[in-house]
């Protein structure tokens, strides 16, 4: 199999996998950074879920850590149907992480 070949049966296996984890009775959403392994899933997921997507991106008080304030996500572009929630963390919300990681139960 020539690099197309593995091109495209990436490509498919991604798509499968997508359509897979989206089938759902309750709406789903994904988590999104301005990464291309996100907005890869994204894209996909807007070809899988025939409505908008809740799109989730965490942004952090401090400049020099903070992704989603300096670069772009894919929920600021209309034609990808993402519905962008974004919240800023902060340092009183780190003080809560051991919080949430127990209501969390099994943290991925």
């Amino acid at each position: 199999m020539g690099l197309a070949g593995w091109a495209e049966a990436l490509r498919a296996t991604l798509d499968a996998s997508v359509r897979l984890h989206a089938r759902s009775d309750v709406p789903v959403g994904i988590w999104l950074s301005p990464g291309v392994d996100s907005s890869a899933v994204a894209s996909l997921m807007r070809g899988a879920v025939p409505r908008p997507i809740a799109a989730f991106s965490v942004g952090f008080e401090y400049p020099e850590v903070d992704e989603i304030g300096r670069q772009a996500t894919l929920d600021r572009f209309p034609a990808f149907g993402l519905a962008g929630h974004r919240v800023v963390c902060g340092r009183d919300a780190l003080a809560r992480l051991p919080e949430g990681l127990w209501h969390a139960e099994t943290p991925s």
